[in-house]
């Protein structure tokens, strides 16, 4: 995320547009989701933090969006059909990955590997605004 932050400071992304704070219990962070002039706090990362910053921002009514936990798990075992590589390239790709319920871990036996590939390789690639299988989060004109 620091390095995110970074890229788009070099991108020319005004300041205060995005802004990390690492460390649950650092009181810069800890300031900000319980300042009055903080507008939304969106947070990704574990359920103990996404909590106390929840409880934190109560005191001030700030809304707040929240994912929490992940790493979801697929299992293919030999014996899994075609169908089981298309659910789950589809549960890698969907929404660029970027969902709380990506299937981002895969344990995938050596002989259902090729038709995970095969499936794969057919899904469509392009901007989301063509509505593609695969495509970045966001559209040019929202770049």
């Amino acid at each position: 995320m620091l390095r995110l932050a970074k890229l788009c400071q070099e991108a020319g992304v005004p300041d205060g547009v995005v802004n990390v704070m690492p460390g649950y219990d650092d009181p810069v962070g800890q300031a900000f989701a319980d300042h009055e002039g903080v507008a939304q706090i969106t947070f990704t990362g574990n359920v103990l933090t996404g909590k106390h910053i929840m409880e934190t921002a109560a005191g001030s009514v700030t809304p707040v969006t929240l994912e929490l936990g992940g790493k979801n798990l697929t299992i293919v075992f030999p014996d899994a059909d075609l169908k089981a590589a298309e659910s789950i390239a589809t549960g890698i790709f969907i929404n660029a990955s970027q969902i709380c319920s990506a299937a981002d871990r895969n344990l995938i036996h050596e002989s259902a590997c090729d038709d995970l590939v095969d499936v794969a390789s057919l899904m469509s690639i392009g901007p989301g605004c063509e509505d593609p299988e695969v495509s970045p989060v966001v559209s040019r004109e929202q770049l």
